[in-house]
């Protein structure tokens, strides 16, 4: 989140249309945010596996 804090206020930088590169790095962010979270739920699935066939 802080790489994404700090580009937005490079594109909110006088002299530039800052509306649409706001609204394009907040799309790119979601995207990442999204990849991330079906990662770390792919991972809590495998852990969760992990711990069951542990107990079994």
């Amino acid at each position: 989140t802080s790489t994404f804090s700090i580009r937005r206020t490079r594109t909110s930088t006088p002299g530039r249309t800052s509306k649409f590169p706001v609204t394009y790095t907040l799309k790119e962010f979601l995207k990442e945010y999204e990849r991330r979270a079906k990662e770390a739920s792919a991972r809590m699935e495998k852990f969760i596996n992990t711990i069951f066939d542990n107990a079994s």
